[in-house]
């Protein structure tokens, strides 16, 4: 899914340009109603139903973001317009994933929006048309706007404030707490299906205890079943998301699907448990760690976004000191504290904080080396609980269109 927004909106050739490359992407268009908005345009978007529109009628709406699935975000001046996107000297960031705070910040601004806006469709498509046929826009910019309002009514996007002490990058634990609980609700909840559909477990319950199990379940369901198209349209009953699960472990438990992924799960359970030993955090060195850590799906998935690969990254990773190292993993490891606090603080507090250590590496090393049940949290595992049916935002944008 590809999420657009552009207060400015002519070019809807770049909608056809985008079907010629992927004819079945999901696309959320965000834009302003203004004279600088083309009705034409949006006629012509109107007809994929592929696309959602929401709008703004406040003139005050200036961002320009565009993500692309969970890979990569565009931030900066252009606007989806001939000018913007071919005539006009403009400035544009790619933000890559690799980068999570920055790329996660971006995909929350933007959700933020869409939840403010409207929904546009054929009927305001109508009313928008009209008004600006009787042309004023040609009279005043303001006497536009009122009129707009006027017979659509004011939606105004709110202002966000900037990354600082109370922002999404430094949130009170406490907060922190609800945003994770909703998305182990729905993991215990699959965990529950997947008993009931699995009757004798397929590891040993010496080996892995049973959320490593249904986490490797879930690493099957998104490597057949998951696409960028295949969100969901809206939210499912428990009893329509319990089927879908026992649909779905009759193909895992076919010894040809299961075995590769159980194996996976084993090996990296015993590496991570064996490598971080309470009694050997006081003396791991950066390099060690690191090595315990490309066991972690989150951390060896970022592999890709260093040129060169593992040498590369594990270079980075080394800037941090072993005092930070063994600082960050006494306080994850921490019983006295909550789960929760713990886990905020090693992702949100430069005291604990590891430069190339993301969100999802944190929340996934914890689940790795508790004891305590917490669920493997991290932005695949939540792209699965949204293809099921559940609407949960942890690292990205929610299923709620």
């Amino acid at each position: 899914m590809a999420h657009f927004a552009s207060p400015f909106f002519t070019y809807d050739k770049l909608f056809q340009e985008i079907r010629e490359i992927n004819a079945t992407l999901q696309i959320r268009l965000l834009i302003c109603l203004n004279s600088a908005t083309s009705p034409v345009a949006l006629a012509a978007v109107l007809q994929d139903n592929r696309i959602q529109i929401r709008y703004f009628t406040d003139q005050k709406f200036h961002a320009k973001l565009y993500i692309f699935g969970d890979k990569s975000a565009i931030v900066g001046s252009s606007n989806i317009t001939d000018g913007g996107l071919q005539a006009n000297r403009e400035v544009n960031v790619l933000i890559s994933s690799v980068y999570e705070d920055a790329f996660n910040r971006v995909v929350e601004i933007f959700e933020i929006y869409w939840r403010q806006a409207a929904p546009f469709d054929s009927s305001k498509l109508s009313i928008f048309t009209g008004i600006l046929g009787r042309g004023l826009m040609t009279d005043s910019e303001l006497r536009l706007s009122a009129e707009i309002e006027k017979q659509l009514g004011a939606v105004h996007a709110q202002g966000i404030r900037a990354s600082g002490a109370k922002s999404k990058a430094a949130m009170d634990w406490s907060d922190y707490e609800k945003t994770f609980q909703t998305f182990e609700h729905g993991f215990n909840e699959v965990s529950s299906f997947y008993e009931r559909a699995i009757g004798n477990r397929l590891a040993d319950g010496d080996a892995i205890p049973l959320d490593i199990e249904v986490q490797a379940f879930m690493s099957y369901v998104r490597e057949n079943h998951l696409t960028e198209d295949a969100m969901p349209p809206a939210k499912r009953q428990a009893d329509e998301i319990e089927a879908r699960v026992s649909s779905l472990v009759d193909e895992w438990k076919q010894p040809t699907q299961f075995e590769k992924h159980l194996s996976l799960a084993q090996s990296q359970y015993t590496n991570i448990r064996n490598g971080l030993l309470t009694d050997l955090i006081d003396e791991i060195t950066v390099d060690e760690f690191f090595s315990v850590l490309l066991n972690v799906n989150s951390v060896h998935a970022r592999v890709r976004y260093f040129r060169g690969g593992e040498p590369a990254f594990r270079r980075a990773f080394l800037i941090n000191s072993k005092e930070r190292v063994r600082a960050m993993l006494r306080h994850l490891t921490d019983v006295r504290l909550g789960r929760f606090q713990r886990m905020h603080d090693c992702i949100f507090d430069p005291a604990y904080k590891l430069d190339n250590l993301s969100r999802s590496g944190v929340q996934e090393l914890y689940a790795w080396l508790s004891n305590d049940g917490t669920p493997i949290c991290n932005s695949r595992t939540e792209r699965v609980l949204r293809w099921l049916g559940y609407d949960v935002v942890v690292h990205g944008l929610s299923s709620d269109s």
